[in-house]
C-alpha cells in the first residue's frame, strides 16, 4: 500500500470523526437539572440587563449558535480566557466567541488535506510533511486573526462611544444649565439620539433606577463593563454635583473639551502610522524588482 493511499484514508477518517463530533455537538443532551436552573438564571439576569452586550438571547438559537454553545461546553473545564469587556461591547456571547476561535482553525486544519489529496488527483504529490506543517501554520494564524478582529472590533466601538460621550456631555451641561437636576440632565441628555452608544446609556440608566441604584452609580459600572474609563469620569462628575450641590456646567464643558482634544490627538497619530505604513507596500514593491533584474545574472554566474 503506497504513502499516498495511507494518507487518503487517514484523512478521510478525519473528515468522518469531524463530521461525527459535529453531529453529537447539535445532537440534544441531557442536562443537569442544577445545571439547567443556573444557566436558566443566568439568561434571565441578561435578558433583564439593559443591552450591556446582550449576552443573553431570548430568541430561538440557529443551528450556527448551537453548534457555539455545544463546542463551549465541551470546553469548559478548560477555563479559556476571553475578552470579556470586548465581547460585552460587541454583544457577543462567550460561547459564539469560543465556538468561533475554535472552529475556524479547524479550516486550516482542513486545508492541508484538502491540497494534498488534490495534488495527488492533479499527478503532483505533496510531502506529507509538508502538508502537516501547512495546516499547522493555517490554523494558528487564523486563531490569531479571530482574536485581532474581535479586538479591532471592539476596539472601533469603543472609539464611537467616546465621539458619542462628547456629545452626551455637553447635553447634560445644558440641561445643567436651563435648571434641570443632575439626574433628570443624565436622563434626558441619553434619549436625544438613536445611536447604539445613546441607547447603551439610556438602558444602562433605565436599569440603575429600576435596581435602585443612583444613576452616577449605573454610568460607572457601565465604565467597568464596556473598559471605558470616560463614562466613569462623567459618573464621578455627576455624584459630586448629586451628593454635594455643587455646580458642574464648567466641569462638564471642560471635559467634554478634553475629551474632544484627546479624541483629534489620537486620530493624528493614526493618520501619522496610516502614512508610515504606505511605505511598507513600496518596500516590498522594489525589493521585488531587484530580485528578479538580479536573478538572471546570479544565475548565469553560477552557471559560469
Amino acid at each position: 500500500m503506497s504513502g499516498n493511499l495511507v494518507f487518503l484514508l487517514i484523512a478521510g477518517g478525519a473528515v468522518g470523526l469531524g463530521v461525527l463530533l459535529l453531529l453529537r455537538g447539535l445532537a440534544p443532551v441531557q442536562t443537569d437539572l442544577a445545571d439547567g436552573l443556573a444557566r436558566l438564571d443566568t439568561s434571565t439576569l441578561l435578558a433583564e440587563q439593559p443591552g450591556l452586550a446582550s449576552l443573553g438571547t431570548v430568541e430561538d438559537p440557529t443551528t450556527l449558535t448551537r453548534l457555539f454553545t455545544a463546542v463551549s461546553h465541551r470546553l469548559g473545564r478548560l477555563n479559556i480566557t476571553t475578552p470579556d469587556s470586548d465581547l460585552q461591547i460587541l454583544s457577543m456571547t462567550r460561547d459564539q466567541y469560543i465556538g468561533l476561535r475554535v472552529l475556524a482553525p479547524l479550516v486550516g486544519l482542513a486545508l492541508g488535506p484538502v491540497l494534498t489529496v488534490l495534488g495527488w488527483v492533479a499527478g503532483f504529490p505533496i510531502p506529507v510533511v509538508f502538508s502537516l506543517v501547512e495546516s499547522l501554520l493555517l490554523a494558528a494564524v487564523i486563531w490569531w486573526c479571530v482574536g485581532r478582529v474581535v479586538a479591532g472590533r471592539a476596539e472601533d466601538a469603543r472609539r464611537e462611544m467616546r465621539y458619542a460621550l462628547v456629545s452626551y456631555i455637553n447635553v447634560v451641561a445644558l440641561h445643567r444649565a436651563a435648571g434641570a437636576g443632575i439626574v433628570s440632565a443624565l436622563h434626558e441628555a441619553a434619549t436625544v439620539s438613536g445611536s447604539w452608544a445613546f441607547r447603551q446609556i439610556t438602558r444602562q440608566l433605565a436599569y440603575s433606577e429600576r435596581a435602585g441604584q443612583q444613576p452616577w452609580e449605573g454610568l460607572a459600572d457601565l465604565a467597568r463593563t464596556l473598559d471605558i474609563k470616560e463614562l466613569a469620569d462623567i459618573g464621578s462628575i455627576a455624584s459630586v454635583s448629586g451628593v454635594e450641590g455643587a455646580a458642574v456646567f464648567d466641569t462638564l464643558l471642560a471635559r467634554a473639551r478634553s475629551l474632544r482634544s484627546q479624541l483629534l490627538a489620537d486620530e493624528k497619530t493614526e493618520a501619522a502610522e496610516s502614512s508610515t505604513k504606505l511605505t511598507y507596500p513600496q518596500t516590498v514593491l522594489a525589493a521585488v524588482v531587484m530580485v528578479f533584474l538580479l536573478f538572471p545574472a546570479m544565475m548565469r554566474l553560477l552557471g559560469g
